[in-house]
Protein backbone atom coordinates (compact mmCIF):
# COMPACT_ATOMS: atom_id res chain seq x y z
CA UNK A 1 0.00 0.00 0.00
CA UNK A 2 2.95 2.43 1.33
CA UNK A 3 4.65 1.94 -2.49
CA UNK A 4 1.43 2.00 -3.98
CA UNK A 5 0.59 5.64 -2.40
CA UNK A 6 4.30 6.71 -3.35
CA UNK A 7 3.46 5.68 -7.25
CA UNK A 8 0.17 7.30 -7.23
CA UNK A 9 1.97 10.76 -6.13
CA UNK A 10 4.40 10.65 -8.12
CA UNK A 11 2.38 10.00 -10.87
CA UNK A 12 -0.03 12.80 -9.84
CA UNK A 13 3.16 14.99 -9.75
CA UNK A 14 3.82 14.22 -13.51
CA UNK A 15 0.62 14.32 -14.58
CA UNK A 16 0.59 18.26 -13.50
CA UNK A 17 1.22 20.15 -16.97
CA UNK A 18 2.50 23.45 -15.43
CA UNK A 19 3.24 25.30 -12.31
CA UNK A 20 1.87 28.91 -11.64
CA UNK A 21 3.15 31.25 -9.05
CA UNK A 22 0.47 33.84 -7.93
CA UNK A 23 2.20 36.97 -6.72
CA UNK A 24 0.03 39.56 -4.37
CA UNK A 25 1.16 42.42 -2.87
CA UNK A 26 1.58 42.47 0.66
CA UNK A 27 -0.84 45.06 1.22
CA UNK A 28 -3.52 43.55 0.17
CA UNK A 29 -2.55 40.42 1.21
CA UNK A 30 -2.95 41.30 4.73
CA UNK A 31 -6.75 41.62 4.03
CA UNK A 32 -7.90 38.48 5.37
CA UNK A 33 -10.88 38.62 2.19
CA UNK A 34 -8.03 38.86 -0.35
CA UNK A 35 -6.21 36.38 0.92
CA UNK A 36 -9.38 33.76 0.79
CA UNK A 37 -9.81 35.41 -2.65
CA UNK A 38 -7.32 34.19 -3.82
CA UNK A 39 -7.07 31.08 -2.04
CA UNK A 40 -10.26 29.83 -3.89
CA UNK A 41 -8.56 31.13 -7.36
CA UNK A 42 -5.79 29.27 -6.71
CA UNK A 43 -7.56 26.13 -5.94
CA UNK A 44 -10.02 26.85 -9.58
CA UNK A 45 -7.07 26.98 -11.28
CA UNK A 46 -5.51 23.73 -9.73
CA UNK A 47 -9.17 21.65 -10.45
CA UNK A 48 -9.74 23.40 -13.64
CA UNK A 49 -6.42 23.17 -15.44
CA UNK A 50 -4.18 20.63 -13.43
CA UNK A 51 -1.87 22.80 -12.67
CA UNK A 52 0.13 23.39 -8.87
CA UNK A 53 0.10 26.45 -7.87
CA UNK A 54 2.04 28.49 -5.45
CA UNK A 55 1.28 31.50 -3.36
CA UNK A 56 3.79 34.62 -2.08
CA UNK A 57 3.41 38.00 -1.21
CA UNK A 58 5.61 40.69 -1.67
CA UNK A 59 6.36 44.34 -1.12
CA UNK A 60 3.82 46.86 -2.60
CA UNK A 61 5.63 49.05 -5.53
CA UNK A 62 4.77 51.94 -3.92
CA UNK A 63 6.69 51.18 -0.71
CA UNK A 64 9.82 50.75 -3.25
CA UNK A 65 10.24 47.35 -4.15
CA UNK A 66 12.19 46.49 -7.45
CA UNK A 67 11.19 45.10 -10.98
CA UNK A 68 14.82 43.41 -10.45
CA UNK A 69 13.96 41.73 -6.93
CA UNK A 70 10.30 40.66 -7.98
CA UNK A 71 12.17 39.08 -10.55
CA UNK A 72 14.53 37.28 -8.18
CA UNK A 73 11.49 35.36 -6.68
CA UNK A 74 10.56 34.45 -10.46
CA UNK A 75 14.11 33.13 -10.34
CA UNK A 76 14.12 31.32 -7.41
CA UNK A 77 10.66 29.03 -8.52
CA UNK A 78 11.81 29.04 -11.97
CA UNK A 79 12.60 25.01 -12.00
CA UNK A 80 9.10 23.64 -13.58
CA UNK A 81 7.57 26.92 -13.67
CA UNK A 82 4.77 27.81 -16.65
CA UNK A 83 3.57 31.21 -15.50
CA UNK A 84 3.30 34.03 -13.26
CA UNK A 85 -0.22 36.37 -11.96
CA UNK A 86 1.00 39.84 -10.19
CA UNK A 87 -1.96 40.65 -7.97
CA UNK A 88 -1.95 44.31 -7.02
CA UNK A 89 0.47 47.12 -6.89
CA UNK A 90 3.37 44.90 -8.24
CA UNK A 91 6.66 46.76 -9.73
CA UNK A 92 6.47 47.12 -13.55
CA UNK A 93 9.97 47.09 -15.68
CA UNK A 94 9.99 49.53 -18.30
CA UNK A 95 11.31 49.87 -21.69
CA UNK A 96 12.97 52.57 -23.55
CA UNK A 97 12.97 53.14 -27.72
CA UNK A 98 13.99 55.83 -29.70
CA UNK A 99 11.48 57.84 -31.69
CA UNK A 100 13.10 59.95 -34.96
CA UNK A 101 11.69 62.59 -36.26
CA UNK A 102 12.83 65.47 -38.42
CA UNK A 103 13.84 67.07 -35.05
CA UNK A 104 16.33 64.01 -34.17
CA UNK A 105 14.86 61.78 -31.82
CA UNK A 106 12.73 61.44 -28.40
CA UNK A 107 12.08 58.86 -25.76
CA UNK A 108 8.68 56.60 -26.13
CA UNK A 109 8.40 54.68 -22.66
CA UNK A 110 6.34 51.91 -21.93
CA UNK A 111 5.95 49.05 -19.44
CA UNK A 112 7.15 45.48 -20.16
CA UNK A 113 6.24 42.51 -18.67
CA UNK A 114 8.76 40.75 -21.05
CA UNK A 115 11.25 41.60 -18.84
CA UNK A 116 9.49 38.94 -15.91
CA UNK A 117 8.91 36.55 -18.83
CA UNK A 118 12.53 36.00 -19.50
CA UNK A 119 14.28 34.27 -16.96
CA UNK A 120 17.74 33.80 -18.06
CA UNK A 121 18.63 36.77 -20.51
CA UNK A 122 20.55 39.74 -20.01
CA UNK A 123 18.48 43.25 -19.75
CA UNK A 124 20.79 45.99 -20.06
CA UNK A 125 20.88 49.76 -19.29
CA UNK A 126 23.53 51.30 -21.31
CA UNK A 127 22.29 54.68 -22.15
CA UNK A 128 20.42 57.79 -20.31
CA UNK A 129 17.30 58.29 -22.63
CA UNK A 130 15.71 61.78 -22.60
CA UNK A 131 12.54 61.29 -22.68
CA UNK A 132 10.56 63.07 -19.37
CA UNK A 133 13.89 64.29 -17.57
CA UNK A 134 16.32 66.64 -19.06
CA UNK A 135 16.23 68.88 -15.54
CA UNK A 136 14.94 69.88 -12.74
CA UNK A 137 13.04 72.73 -11.01
CA UNK A 138 14.38 75.80 -13.58
CA UNK A 139 12.82 78.92 -12.71
CA UNK A 140 9.40 80.49 -11.75
CA UNK A 141 7.25 82.95 -12.99
CA UNK A 142 3.70 84.98 -12.73
CA UNK A 143 1.08 84.45 -15.06
CA UNK A 144 -2.02 86.04 -15.42
CA UNK A 145 -4.46 82.84 -15.44
CA UNK A 146 -4.40 79.35 -15.99
CA UNK A 147 -5.00 79.85 -19.41
CA UNK A 148 -1.81 79.54 -21.94
CA UNK A 149 -0.88 78.96 -25.77
CA UNK A 150 3.49 78.10 -25.97
CA UNK A 151 2.78 76.30 -29.43
CA UNK A 152 5.90 74.34 -30.07
CA UNK A 153 8.31 76.73 -28.42
CA UNK A 154 9.75 76.68 -25.31
CA UNK A 155 7.35 78.68 -22.45
CA UNK A 156 10.46 80.46 -20.95
CA UNK A 157 13.93 80.75 -22.00
CA UNK A 158 15.65 77.61 -19.98
CA UNK A 159 12.45 75.36 -20.29
CA UNK A 160 12.51 72.89 -22.92
CA UNK A 161 9.54 72.82 -25.30
CA UNK A 162 9.07 69.54 -25.11
CA UNK A 163 9.03 67.18 -21.68
CA UNK A 164 8.32 69.90 -19.24
CA UNK A 165 5.82 70.55 -16.43
CA UNK A 166 4.67 73.48 -14.25
CA UNK A 167 2.79 74.06 -11.29
CA UNK A 168 0.30 77.33 -11.29
CA UNK A 169 -0.24 78.02 -7.70
CA UNK A 170 -2.43 81.31 -6.10
CA UNK A 171 -6.18 81.82 -5.52
CA UNK A 172 -9.49 82.21 -7.49
CA UNK A 173 -12.17 84.59 -6.24
CA UNK A 174 -15.47 83.59 -6.67
CA UNK A 175 -17.84 86.08 -8.67
CA UNK A 176 -20.90 84.41 -7.66
CA UNK A 177 -22.95 81.60 -5.21
CA UNK A 178 -23.80 78.75 -6.22
CA UNK A 179 -22.27 75.79 -7.95
CA UNK A 180 -19.03 75.96 -10.11
CA UNK A 181 -18.72 73.44 -13.27
CA UNK A 182 -14.86 73.58 -14.64
CA UNK A 183 -13.84 72.19 -17.82
CA UNK A 184 -10.15 71.74 -18.78
CA UNK A 185 -8.82 71.39 -22.56
CA UNK A 186 -4.96 71.05 -22.33
CA UNK A 187 -2.42 68.92 -24.12
CA UNK A 188 -1.01 67.70 -22.44
CA UNK A 189 -1.61 66.02 -18.25
CA UNK A 190 -3.40 68.07 -16.04
CA UNK A 191 -4.75 68.21 -12.62
CA UNK A 192 -6.78 71.03 -10.70
CA UNK A 193 -7.12 71.24 -7.16
CA UNK A 194 -9.21 73.98 -5.46
CA UNK A 195 -8.47 73.88 -1.77
CA UNK A 196 -7.84 70.13 -0.97
CA UNK A 197 -10.05 68.65 -2.90
CA UNK A 198 -8.63 67.01 -6.40
CA UNK A 199 -11.70 68.30 -8.78
CA UNK A 200 -10.12 66.81 -12.14
CA UNK A 201 -7.67 64.34 -12.50
CA UNK A 202 -6.37 63.60 -16.16
CA UNK A 203 -2.96 62.88 -16.10
CA UNK A 204 -2.31 61.39 -18.84
CA UNK A 205 -0.76 62.49 -22.12
CA UNK A 206 -3.56 62.99 -24.53
CA UNK A 207 -4.72 65.91 -25.89
CA UNK A 208 -7.89 68.14 -27.19
CA UNK A 209 -10.21 66.56 -24.58
CA UNK A 210 -12.52 67.76 -22.09
CA UNK A 211 -12.37 66.85 -18.74
CA UNK A 212 -15.05 68.39 -16.23
CA UNK A 213 -14.97 69.05 -12.44
CA UNK A 214 -17.26 70.85 -9.98
CA UNK A 215 -17.45 73.22 -6.70
CA UNK A 216 -19.56 75.02 -4.54
CA UNK A 217 -18.66 78.09 -3.77
CA UNK A 218 -19.64 81.54 -2.29
CA UNK A 219 -19.55 85.06 -3.76
CA UNK A 220 -16.72 87.04 -3.31
CA UNK A 221 -14.97 84.05 -1.38
CA UNK A 222 -11.19 83.01 -2.17
CA UNK A 223 -10.53 79.43 -2.86
CA UNK A 224 -6.80 78.18 -3.15
CA UNK A 225 -6.21 76.93 -6.51
CA UNK A 226 -3.47 74.42 -7.58
CA UNK A 227 -3.26 73.13 -11.53
CA UNK A 228 -0.75 71.01 -12.49
CA UNK A 229 0.49 70.37 -16.29
CA UNK A 230 2.87 68.57 -18.07
CA UNK A 231 3.40 68.96 -21.97
CA UNK A 232 4.83 65.75 -23.50
CA UNK A 233 5.59 66.67 -27.10
CA UNK A 234 4.51 69.03 -29.61
CA UNK A 235 1.83 71.53 -29.09
CA UNK A 236 1.56 73.24 -25.05
CA UNK A 237 -1.91 74.46 -24.32
CA UNK A 238 -4.41 75.37 -21.67
CA UNK A 239 -8.18 76.73 -21.71
CA UNK A 240 -10.14 76.45 -18.02
CA UNK A 241 -13.45 77.29 -18.79
CA UNK A 242 -16.71 77.69 -16.21
CA UNK A 243 -20.30 77.62 -16.06
CA UNK A 244 -22.92 78.64 -12.76
CA UNK A 245 -25.81 76.78 -11.70
CA UNK A 246 -26.50 74.96 -15.22
CA UNK A 247 -25.55 78.48 -17.31
CA UNK A 248 -23.55 78.80 -20.49
CA UNK A 249 -19.55 77.93 -20.60
CA UNK A 250 -17.10 80.79 -20.43
CA UNK A 251 -13.04 81.29 -20.23
CA UNK A 252 -12.11 82.06 -17.34
CA UNK A 253 -11.48 86.02 -17.26
CA UNK A 254 -7.59 86.86 -15.66
CA UNK A 255 -9.59 89.15 -13.24
CA UNK A 256 -10.24 86.40 -11.06
CA UNK A 257 -6.95 85.03 -10.30
CA UNK A 258 -4.30 86.08 -7.19
CA UNK A 259 -1.58 85.38 -5.27
CA UNK A 260 0.78 86.13 -2.79
CA UNK A 261 0.56 87.79 0.72
CA UNK A 262 -0.39 90.91 -0.06
CA UNK A 263 -2.69 89.81 -2.78
CA UNK A 264 -1.36 90.87 -6.07
CA UNK A 265 -3.41 89.56 -9.52
CA UNK A 266 -2.34 86.69 -11.25
CA UNK A 267 -0.97 83.10 -10.52
CA UNK A 268 2.22 81.92 -9.44
CA UNK A 269 3.99 79.41 -12.50
CA UNK A 270 7.23 77.19 -11.19
CA UNK A 271 8.28 75.17 -14.04
CA UNK A 272 10.66 71.89 -14.34
CA UNK A 273 12.46 70.17 -17.01
CA UNK A 274 10.71 66.85 -16.43
CA UNK A 275 7.39 65.61 -16.79
CA UNK A 276 6.92 64.82 -13.03
CA UNK A 277 7.04 68.06 -11.52
CA UNK A 278 10.19 66.90 -9.68
CA UNK A 279 12.69 69.64 -8.03
CA UNK A 280 16.32 67.69 -8.93
CA UNK A 281 17.01 65.61 -12.09
CA UNK A 282 17.29 62.21 -11.35
CA UNK A 283 18.88 61.07 -14.70
CA UNK A 284 20.11 64.07 -16.78
CA UNK A 285 19.98 63.00 -20.40
CA UNK A 286 20.66 65.34 -23.83
CA UNK A 287 17.99 66.39 -25.58
CA UNK A 288 19.33 64.79 -29.00
CA UNK A 289 20.16 61.60 -28.04
CA UNK A 290 21.61 58.54 -25.46
CA UNK A 291 24.03 59.76 -22.78
CA UNK A 292 26.43 56.47 -23.59
CA UNK A 293 27.57 54.15 -20.18
CA UNK A 294 24.78 56.24 -18.56
CA UNK A 295 22.06 54.32 -16.87
CA UNK A 296 18.45 55.95 -15.53
CA UNK A 297 17.08 52.49 -14.47
CA UNK A 298 14.83 51.96 -17.79
CA UNK A 299 16.04 49.10 -19.50
CA UNK A 300 17.02 49.94 -23.28
CA UNK A 301 18.61 46.58 -24.31
CA UNK A 302 17.49 42.77 -24.20
CA UNK A 303 20.00 40.45 -25.34
CA UNK A 304 20.77 36.08 -24.70
CA UNK A 305 23.16 35.38 -22.83
CA UNK A 306 25.49 34.84 -25.84
CA UNK A 307 24.59 37.75 -26.54
CA UNK A 308 22.65 37.89 -29.62
CA UNK A 309 18.77 39.35 -29.51
CA UNK A 310 16.63 36.75 -27.09
CA UNK A 311 13.40 35.42 -28.15
CA UNK A 312 12.96 33.24 -25.39
CA UNK A 313 10.42 34.24 -23.01
CA UNK A 314 10.21 31.14 -20.50
CA UNK A 315 7.00 31.93 -18.83
CA UNK A 316 3.86 33.92 -18.99
CA UNK A 317 2.87 37.04 -16.79
CA UNK A 318 -0.24 38.47 -16.37
CA UNK A 319 -1.46 41.34 -14.15
CA UNK A 320 -4.78 41.88 -11.91
CA UNK A 321 -4.38 45.31 -10.48
CA UNK A 322 -7.07 46.65 -9.12
CA UNK A 323 -5.55 50.12 -8.69
CA UNK A 324 -5.80 51.22 -12.37
CA UNK A 325 -9.48 51.06 -12.16
CA UNK A 326 -9.64 53.55 -9.03
CA UNK A 327 -12.18 55.68 -10.38
CA UNK A 328 -14.90 52.58 -10.25
CA UNK A 329 -14.35 51.95 -6.28
CA UNK A 330 -11.68 50.90 -3.73
CA UNK A 331 -8.96 48.40 -5.09
CA UNK A 332 -10.16 45.85 -2.66
CA UNK A 333 -13.59 45.84 -3.35
CA UNK A 334 -12.76 45.55 -7.11
CA UNK A 335 -10.26 42.67 -6.48
CA UNK A 336 -12.92 41.11 -4.70
CA UNK A 337 -15.88 41.31 -6.81
CA UNK A 338 -13.53 40.06 -10.13
CA UNK A 339 -12.21 37.16 -8.23
CA UNK A 340 -16.00 35.87 -7.58
CA UNK A 341 -16.73 36.89 -11.42
CA UNK A 342 -13.86 34.10 -12.08
CA UNK A 343 -14.87 31.68 -9.98
CA UNK A 344 -18.38 31.74 -10.99
CA UNK A 345 -16.80 31.18 -14.74
CA UNK A 346 -14.99 28.13 -13.32
CA UNK A 347 -18.45 26.44 -11.61
CA UNK A 348 -20.12 27.18 -14.49
CA UNK A 349 -17.22 25.95 -16.83
CA UNK A 350 -18.59 29.04 -19.05
CA UNK A 351 -17.70 28.33 -22.77
CA UNK A 352 -20.39 30.08 -25.04
CA UNK A 353 -18.67 28.74 -28.36
CA UNK A 354 -19.51 32.44 -29.98
CA UNK A 355 -16.98 35.24 -30.79
CA UNK A 356 -17.33 38.82 -32.20
CA UNK A 357 -15.37 41.29 -34.34
CA UNK A 358 -16.12 44.83 -33.88
CA UNK A 359 -14.79 47.95 -36.18
CA UNK A 360 -15.69 51.55 -36.61
CA UNK A 361 -18.34 52.36 -38.78
CA UNK A 362 -17.09 52.56 -42.54
CA UNK A 363 -14.25 49.42 -42.18
CA UNK A 364 -13.34 47.23 -45.67
CA UNK A 365 -13.54 44.47 -44.39
CA UNK A 366 -11.97 43.05 -47.49
CA UNK A 367 -8.75 44.68 -46.59
CA UNK A 368 -6.14 41.72 -45.56
CA UNK A 369 -5.02 43.87 -42.21
CA UNK A 370 -9.20 43.30 -41.39
CA UNK A 371 -10.44 40.55 -43.11
CA UNK A 372 -7.29 38.60 -41.26
CA UNK A 373 -9.35 38.50 -38.08
CA UNK A 374 -12.66 37.93 -39.50
CA UNK A 375 -10.87 34.75 -40.94
CA UNK A 376 -8.68 33.87 -38.07
CA UNK A 377 -12.16 33.88 -35.45
CA UNK A 378 -14.29 32.06 -38.77
CA UNK A 379 -11.28 29.16 -38.60
CA UNK A 380 -11.71 28.80 -34.74
CA UNK A 381 -15.70 29.18 -34.43
CA UNK A 382 -17.22 28.55 -37.43
CA UNK A 383 -18.47 32.01 -39.82
CA UNK A 384 -21.96 31.22 -37.87
CA UNK A 385 -20.61 31.68 -34.87
CA UNK A 386 -18.85 34.58 -35.32
CA UNK A 387 -20.60 38.10 -34.95
CA UNK A 388 -19.21 40.52 -37.02
CA UNK A 389 -20.63 43.93 -35.74
CA UNK A 390 -19.85 47.76 -37.15
CA UNK A 391 -21.09 49.78 -34.31
CA UNK A 392 -20.51 52.94 -32.59
CA UNK A 393 -19.86 53.73 -28.89
CA UNK A 394 -23.21 52.91 -27.53
CA UNK A 395 -23.64 49.68 -29.90
CA UNK A 396 -20.31 48.54 -28.98
CA UNK A 397 -21.65 48.16 -24.81
CA UNK A 398 -24.88 47.08 -26.40
CA UNK A 399 -23.41 44.12 -28.00
CA UNK A 400 -20.54 42.82 -26.08
CA UNK A 401 -23.55 42.26 -23.50
CA UNK A 402 -23.69 39.14 -25.64
CA UNK A 403 -22.13 35.92 -24.56
CA UNK A 404 -19.20 35.04 -26.59
CA UNK A 405 -16.43 33.79 -25.78
CA UNK A 406 -13.78 36.24 -27.67
CA UNK A 407 -14.50 39.47 -28.89
CA UNK A 408 -11.79 41.43 -30.68
CA UNK A 409 -11.20 45.06 -31.28
CA UNK A 410 -9.16 46.89 -33.82
CA UNK A 411 -8.80 50.22 -34.53
CA UNK A 412 -7.24 52.98 -33.44
CA UNK A 413 -7.37 53.72 -29.74
CA UNK A 414 -5.82 55.42 -26.49
CA UNK A 415 -5.64 54.63 -23.16
CA UNK A 416 -9.16 55.66 -22.20
CA UNK A 417 -10.57 55.57 -26.04
CA UNK A 418 -11.43 53.49 -28.59
CA UNK A 419 -12.04 54.57 -31.93
CA UNK A 420 -15.68 52.84 -31.56
CA UNK A 421 -16.49 55.78 -29.83
CA UNK A 422 -15.82 53.97 -26.10
CA UNK A 423 -14.21 56.36 -23.35
CA UNK A 424 -13.59 54.63 -20.29
CA UNK A 425 -14.53 57.60 -18.45
CA UNK A 426 -17.98 57.85 -20.05
CA UNK A 427 -19.22 54.65 -19.68
CA UNK A 428 -21.64 53.63 -17.20
CA UNK A 429 -20.37 50.82 -14.64
CA UNK A 430 -20.57 48.26 -14.14
CA UNK A 431 -20.95 46.98 -17.84
CA UNK A 432 -23.34 44.15 -19.18
CA UNK A 433 -20.87 42.20 -20.36
CA UNK A 434 -20.47 38.58 -21.46
CA UNK A 435 -17.37 37.81 -23.76
CA UNK A 436 -14.34 35.58 -21.26
CA UNK A 437 -11.61 37.33 -23.30
CA UNK A 438 -10.98 40.74 -25.00
CA UNK A 439 -8.13 41.02 -27.61
CA UNK A 440 -7.68 44.47 -27.98
CA UNK A 441 -5.35 45.83 -31.35
CA UNK A 442 -5.27 49.38 -31.04
CA UNK A 443 -2.87 51.31 -29.37
CA UNK A 444 -2.56 51.71 -25.21
CA UNK A 445 -5.68 49.86 -24.07
CA UNK A 446 -3.84 47.98 -21.85
CA UNK A 447 -1.94 50.96 -20.17
CA UNK A 448 -0.86 50.45 -17.11
CA UNK A 449 -0.54 54.04 -14.42
CA UNK A 450 3.38 53.90 -13.15
CA UNK A 451 5.56 55.93 -11.93
CA UNK A 452 5.24 58.43 -14.76
CA UNK A 453 1.39 58.84 -15.06
CA UNK A 454 1.07 57.64 -11.36
CA UNK A 455 -2.54 58.84 -10.16
CA UNK A 456 -4.57 57.40 -7.33
CA UNK A 457 -7.82 57.44 -9.07
CA UNK A 458 -7.46 55.73 -12.23
CA UNK A 459 -9.17 54.17 -15.38
CA UNK A 460 -8.33 52.60 -18.70
CA UNK A 461 -9.82 50.62 -21.59
CA UNK A 462 -8.61 47.08 -20.40
CA UNK A 463 -9.15 47.71 -16.40
CA UNK A 464 -12.59 48.83 -17.40
CA UNK A 465 -13.51 45.75 -19.11
CA UNK A 466 -11.97 43.92 -16.46
CA UNK A 467 -12.67 45.45 -13.28
CA UNK A 468 -16.01 47.49 -14.61
CA UNK A 469 -18.20 44.77 -16.21
CA UNK A 470 -20.78 42.10 -15.14
CA UNK A 471 -19.81 38.39 -15.91
CA UNK A 472 -17.39 38.71 -18.43
CA UNK A 473 -14.10 40.50 -19.06
CA UNK A 474 -11.85 37.57 -17.15
CA UNK A 475 -8.76 38.34 -19.23
CA UNK A 476 -7.68 40.63 -21.89
CA UNK A 477 -4.64 40.98 -24.43
CA UNK A 478 -3.36 44.13 -26.16
CA UNK A 479 -0.70 47.00 -25.85
CA UNK A 480 0.92 49.79 -23.02
CA UNK A 481 1.97 51.40 -25.63
CA UNK A 482 0.92 50.60 -29.13
CA UNK A 483 -0.35 47.62 -31.30
CA UNK A 484 -0.28 47.08 -34.88
CA UNK A 485 -2.28 45.53 -37.27
CA UNK A 486 0.34 43.04 -37.88
CA UNK A 487 0.63 42.24 -34.61
CA UNK A 488 -2.00 39.89 -32.25
CA UNK A 489 -3.38 38.71 -35.31
CA UNK A 490 -2.20 35.35 -35.64
CA UNK A 491 -2.36 34.66 -32.00
CA UNK A 492 -5.64 33.13 -32.64
CA UNK A 493 -5.78 31.01 -35.63
CA UNK A 494 -2.24 29.53 -35.18
CA UNK A 495 -2.12 29.06 -31.04
CA UNK A 496 -5.70 29.61 -30.42
CA UNK A 497 -7.06 26.49 -31.23
CA UNK A 498 -4.75 23.68 -29.63
CA UNK A 499 -7.00 23.83 -26.48
CA UNK A 500 -4.21 25.84 -23.98
CA UNK A 501 -4.95 28.36 -21.65
CA UNK A 502 -4.67 31.90 -22.99
CA UNK A 503 -1.53 32.56 -21.28
CA UNK A 504 0.56 29.90 -22.56
CA UNK A 505 -0.52 30.88 -26.28
CA UNK A 506 0.33 34.33 -25.68
CA UNK A 507 3.84 33.14 -24.57
CA UNK A 508 4.55 31.34 -27.31
CA UNK A 509 3.43 33.69 -29.90
CA UNK A 510 5.36 36.04 -28.75
CA UNK A 511 8.27 34.01 -28.74
CA UNK A 512 7.10 33.38 -32.67
CA UNK A 513 6.93 37.15 -33.15
CA UNK A 514 10.25 38.30 -31.64
CA UNK A 515 12.14 35.47 -34.35
CA UNK A 516 10.35 37.04 -36.76
CA UNK A 517 11.25 40.57 -36.43
CA UNK A 518 14.01 42.17 -38.37
CA UNK A 519 16.75 43.20 -36.06
CA UNK A 520 18.71 45.33 -38.50
CA UNK A 521 19.87 47.89 -37.84
CA UNK A 522 21.21 46.49 -34.18
CA UNK A 523 20.70 49.97 -33.02
CA UNK A 524 17.20 50.10 -33.52
CA UNK A 525 16.11 46.48 -33.15
CA UNK A 526 13.19 46.55 -30.79
CA UNK A 527 9.56 46.75 -32.55
CA UNK A 528 6.58 48.12 -30.71
CA UNK A 529 5.51 44.10 -29.67
CA UNK A 530 7.42 44.67 -26.67
CA UNK A 531 4.53 46.70 -25.54
CA UNK A 532 2.13 43.82 -25.73
CA UNK A 533 0.77 42.17 -22.44
CA UNK A 534 -2.02 40.24 -20.93
CA UNK A 535 -4.31 40.83 -17.54
CA UNK A 536 -6.59 39.05 -15.96
CA UNK A 537 -7.22 35.41 -15.54
CA UNK A 538 -4.47 33.66 -18.31
CA UNK A 539 -5.81 29.85 -17.34
CA UNK A 540 -9.02 30.80 -19.33
CA UNK A 541 -8.57 28.38 -22.43
CA UNK A 542 -9.63 29.32 -26.04
CA UNK A 543 -12.09 26.38 -26.75
CA UNK A 544 -13.50 23.22 -25.91
CA UNK A 545 -12.79 20.10 -28.02
CA UNK A 546 -16.28 21.31 -30.03
CA UNK A 547 -14.53 24.45 -31.52
CA UNK A 548 -11.41 22.67 -31.57
CA UNK A 549 -13.10 20.43 -34.34
CA UNK A 550 -14.95 23.44 -35.65
CA UNK A 551 -11.47 24.73 -36.62
CA UNK A 552 -10.49 22.05 -38.00
CA UNK A 553 -13.49 21.17 -40.67
CA UNK A 554 -13.54 24.80 -40.98
CA UNK A 555 -10.15 25.90 -41.38
CA UNK A 556 -9.53 25.84 -44.96
CA UNK A 557 -13.21 26.98 -46.15
CA UNK A 558 -12.70 29.95 -44.57
CA UNK A 559 -8.91 31.04 -45.67
CA UNK A 560 -10.20 32.37 -49.24
CA UNK A 561 -13.41 32.74 -48.54
CA UNK A 562 -14.62 37.02 -48.49
CA UNK A 563 -18.04 37.22 -45.48
CA UNK A 564 -20.71 39.31 -45.47
CA UNK A 565 -20.38 41.56 -42.34
CA UNK A 566 -23.52 42.67 -40.13
CA UNK A 567 -23.60 45.42 -38.26
CA UNK A 568 -25.33 45.60 -34.92
CA UNK A 569 -28.52 45.38 -35.41
CA UNK A 570 -27.95 42.41 -37.75
CA UNK A 571 -27.83 44.23 -41.54
CA UNK A 572 -25.12 43.47 -43.50
CA UNK A 573 -22.54 45.81 -44.72
CA UNK A 574 -21.93 46.85 -48.06
CA UNK A 575 -18.42 45.63 -49.07
CA UNK A 576 -15.56 47.62 -50.72
CA UNK A 577 -15.59 50.88 -48.22
CA UNK A 578 -12.45 52.28 -48.52
CA UNK A 579 -12.68 55.31 -46.10
CA UNK A 580 -11.57 54.02 -43.08
CA UNK A 581 -8.00 52.00 -43.31
CA UNK A 582 -6.90 50.25 -40.16
CA UNK A 583 -3.55 51.96 -38.84
CA UNK A 584 -1.95 51.37 -35.30
CA UNK A 585 0.79 53.76 -34.72
CA UNK A 586 0.39 56.26 -31.68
Amino acid sequence: MRYLLIFLSLLWAASCSANVLIVVDDILWKDSSVKEAVKTYASDIEKARGVNVKIESFPAAKIGSTPEYLKSVLVKNKDGLKGAIFVGDLPRAQFEYPQWNIDGFRYQRWNSDFFFMDLDGVWKDTASGWFGMSGGKITEKILPSPNFDFGSSSPVPGVPADSFSMKLEGFLKSPQTGLCSLKVIADNARRIFIGDTLVIDAWLPDWDKPYLGAREMQKDSLYAFTMEYEEEYGGSNATLYWKWNGGKWEQIPDGVWFYGTPLKEGLHATYYGNIGLKEKAEYPGEPTGWVSGQDNGIYDGHYSKSGEVTDSLEIWVSRIDPYTAGLLGSPKDLLLKWFQKVHASYEKKTNYGKAAYFMVPGTDTTEESNYKFIRGLSSMYGRSALDVIEADSLEYVQSIAKEYDWSIYVGHGDPLGLALGFNARDVRYPMPVGPRMFHFASCSPLLAYNVVYAQTYSISVGSAHLFGTTGGGLVSVGATKTSGDNQLDDLMYEYAAEGMWIGEAFRRWLNERMKRNRYYPKEAIYDWFYAEAMIGDPMQTFTNEKLTSLKRNHAKQHKKAKENARDAKGKIIPQGNTKYKARFAN
